[in-house]
Formats: C-alpha cells, sequence, structure tokens
C-alpha cells in the first residue's frame, strides 16, 4: 500500500476526510430528496464524521477553506427521469444534475466552513421507483 501526501501549508499538515457509500443505498422516487449515509471511512483524523451517517461537522479549531467534492451513481441511467445530486454547506446548496442518460453526477466547490458548520449530500430521483445509489465524498482544509 502506498503512502498519500496531506496537504500541507508551512509544513502543517491540513485536514483531509474521505468516506464511500459503498452498499447500496434505496433512494425513493420523488420527494425532497434522501441524504446519503455513508458507510465506509477511508480518511478522517479530525473527526469529522462517524459512519454511519448523513453529516460531517467541522470540529472546533478546523475552521477555514475547503475544498469538497462528491460523485454519485444509480447502477443504471436514470433516463429521462429528472434526478440531481446536493450538496449542502455553509447554509448553501451546490446541485448537479444527471444528464439524460447519465448514471453519475459531480458536485465540487471551495467555500469557507467555521467550526460546527456541517455538509450534507443528497440524491433525488423520480423514475417512478426506488433507485439504489453508491458515492465517495472527499473534503480537504486549504488553509485556515
Amino acid at each position: 500500500m502506498g503512502l498519500t501526501q496531506l496537504p500541507q501549508v508551512g509544513g502543517v499538515v491540513l485536514d483531509e476526510v474521505r468516506v464511500r457509500r459503498v452498499a447500496n443505498q434505496s433512494i425513493p422516487s420523488g420527494g425532497a430528496g434522501t441524504n446519503i449515509t455513508w458507510d465506509t471511512e477511508d480518511a478522517d483524523a479530525s473527526g469529522f464524521i462517524t459512519v454511519p451517517s448523513t453529516t460531517f461537522t467541522v470540529p472546533a479549531g478546523k475552521g477555514g477553506v475547503y475544498t469538497i467534492t462528491t460523485s454519485g451513481a444509480f447502477p443504471s441511467s436514470v433516463g429521462s427521469a429528472r434526478a440531481f445530486l446536493n450538496l449542502s454547506a455553509a447554509g448553501k446548496t451546490y446541485r448537479a444534475p444527471y444528464g439524460n442518460g447519465d448514471d453519475n453526477a459531480n458536485v465540487g466547490v471551495t467555500v469557507r466552513l467555521a467550526a460546527a458548520d456541517t455538509v450534507i449530500v443528497a440524491a433525488f430521483q423520480s423514475s417512478g421507483g426506488p433507485l439504489n445509489f453508491t458515492g465517495s465524498f472527499e473534503m480537504f482544509r486549504l488553509f485556515p
């Protein structure tokens, strides 16, 4: 197994969070969207999340500018159904639609987060029946 170089500024290692949704999560058709429950934690030395959970919370002393990316996949194309992936951070929502025939979407944002701010990812689809979802999430603190 290789070593991963964590982001650093002036020799100070900054924070990294990487989680995945490995097991299928059923996303019902319609409604306001379903928060993704992350089930596999790959990196989180500072305790932003304890899986399984839907919510990332910025720990005390860890406020700063973060780059956040999330990706979500349905096992097959959503066809012409309406579908999107939401990333909510610091009171704002960022959305990426699934295009006609697409089976995955990605959202990326750079945002300032304060201690106790939360980040949540949700998926929505209107195919007429439930669809299984898997995905990934990464968050890196760029600087305090």
